[in-house]
């Protein structure tokens, strides 16, 4: 039974609700769309306090030897894209609060001043934030670990003046980043959550099964050649690699930089200290993909994820790891999703021809100025990984995602491994379909997205009997969760427009693949068909 906490911030009271749908829905952000559906009205607005930010786990979460999985999901409505949305976050949050004795939270209403919510296995206290009011997410973290230990979910300044493009930090250097959740926490006056742990591990329903599962898993990600990668040099790294490999990285909508690849990635592994970068892993997780450097002008956090390197550095034509690590880790400071954040300031530097690093600062003090770049946007979210005009199936992808940026979903074969041809469109539909119900399996479960680099329906299937005792169909699982988040942002009024702007459209047939998405799914003209029932 999924044992969630009800929070209300507004009468600061609290219970524990099970949730016996999660049986079907699994957990994270497939739940959280099942509770959106079945109790907050597609009428809410996401600054309101009747809007829940949900942290949520799943059946995996905390679960020792299960690979990567130390990551816990957020759903909510986004104040950026008005949409029901998610963001996965990762160091210990969900697993602590799993050993807290809790499977989720539901947080809602508005505190009325700015408030810290503490989670033990005791139950929750609720604690004045005025002194803490205006910090850092980096500030905010030192402080309540200090005091508290355990693990910290907080805002910086960007959450607290609500923007749009406000992020949540775990720990101060895990984001749950893209579409607005800080903002939505800033909204309810909450400026951290602090998970202490308890000695409650998570039920395994068959530990023999569970152990011969594991093993097989953690065999298929220690031959995957990604996989290798990222625990060598990082996300950035592997991405540099793989997709500068023809010698230039892509811009949003622009001519791609050149780029000498060898000689970026050389430097950036010179800057990674090894032993701080496995402090700063997930719970237990057996690829640590996050690397810290240690440069002469910078030490910190690098550009962890290729967002942070495109938005803040190649879009200006800067490709020094340092400089841009430097920007990486004043939108974590700010709580500042980096890539929207990025292409903004770069923009918002150019107009007003002041440094990056000052308009970052704008940008989470004055919420009006993080205007949306609409040449780049799919479903008012600013693409950020990869140019998709060259790639069917990733143009596919995109264009149909509820959110609007599932940014990994078709790189792996397409660009990544370049095992499908990227032109080729046969297949593709087929394809994107499975890569976007895989995603939805892994945030679900809750793992991280980089074990479906190897694992797929049969892994995630296994784990999950020898966890729950429950037999999956995880193909008609995906597919239905998926389909409910768009059948509930029909219900708030905004249409499919399953599409691209013309500056990531290039000459992909999309209408054509469109049509064949749509017969997998059961859709008419975009819309899930079940509506009508």
């Amino acid at each position: 039974m999924f044992r969630l906490l009800r929070i209300d911030l507004g009468e600061e009271s609290y219970a524990v609700s099970e949730i016996k749908e999660a049986q079907e829905w699994i957990g994270g952000r497939a739940l959280g769309a099942y509770l959106f559906f079945r109790e907050i009205p597609p009428s809410t607005e996401p600054l309101s306090p009747e809007n829940p930010l949900l942290l949520l786990t799943g059946p995996l979460t905390g679960v020792k030897g299960v690979p990567a999985a130390g990551r816990s999901v957020s759903v909510t409505l986004s104040p950026k894209t008005g949409r029901l949305t998610y963001s996965v976050g990762g160091k210990d949050f969900g697993p602590f609060l799993r050993f807290a004795g809790y499977d989720g939270l539901f947080i809602s209403g508005r505190a009325e001043e700015p408030t810290i919510l503490v989670v033990s296995p005791e139950g929750l206290d609720f604690l004045p934030a005025g002194d803490l009011w205006g910090a850092d997410t980096h500030e905010v973290t030192r402080k309540l670990k200090e005091r508290f230990g355990g693990s910290v979910l907080s805002i910086g300044p960007a959450g607290e003046k609500l923007s749009p493009i406000a992020s949540m930090m775990v720990d101060g250097s895990s984001a749950f980043g893209r579409t607005g959740h800080g903002a939505v926490m800033g909204s309810k006056n909450l400026k951290a959550v602090v998970v202490i742990p308890g000695d409650r591990e998570p039920p395994v329903k068959h530990p023999e099964e569970l152990r011969s599962a594991v093993v097989q898993s953690l065999k298929k990600l220690n031959d995957c050649v990604l996989v290798k990668e990222l625990r060598s040099s990082g996300t950035l790294g592997m991405l540099v690699k793989r997709i500068g490999r023809g010698g230039f990285l892509p811009r949003a909508g622009k001519d791609p930089v050149p780029v000498g690849v060898d000689e970026l990635l050389s430097r950036w592994k010179d800057l990674i200290d090894p032993q701080r970068s496995l402090q700063e892993k997930c719970w237990m997780c057996p690829i640590a993909c996050k690397k810290y450097i240690g440069g002469r002008r910078y030490r910190g956090h690098g550009p962890e994820y290729w967002g942070g390197l495109l938005s803040l550095g190649v879009e200006r034509g800067v490709l020094d790891p340092e400089e841009v690590g430097k920007l990486y880790e004043k939108c974590n400071r700010l709580g500042l999703d980096a890539i929207s954040a990025g292409y903004m300031a770069t923009r918002l530097s150019e107009e007003m021809k002041i440094p990056v690093e000052e308009a970052l600062e704008m940008l989470a003090k004055n919420p009006s100025l993080a205007k949306e770049i609409k040449e780049i946007s799919v479903r008012g979210l600013e693409n950020g990984v990869c140019d998709p005009r060259g790639s069917a199936g990733y143009a596919l992808a995109l264009a149909t995602n509820n959110r609007g940026d599932e940014n990994q979903t078709m790189l792996m074969d397409e660009v990544l491994l370049g095992t499908l041809d990227p032109k080729e469109t046969k297949g593709k539909a087929a394809y994107a379909y499975h890569r976007q119900n895989l995603f939805m399996v892994a945030d679900s479960a809750v793992v991280c997205i980089f074990d479906t680099y190897a694992l797929d329906y049969e892994d995630f299937g296994k784990l999950l009997h020898a966890v729950t005792g429950i037999e999956y169909d995880l193909e008609d699982f995906a597919n239905r969760a998926i389909s409910l988040e768009r059948y509930y942002n029909y219900l708030r009024g905004l249409e499919p427009a399953d599409g691209l702007p013309p500056a990531l459209r290039g000459d992909v047939p999309l209408q054509e693949l469109l049509e064949e998405y749509y017969k997998l799914r059961k859709w008419e003209r975009g819309v899930p068909t079940f509506i009508r029932g």
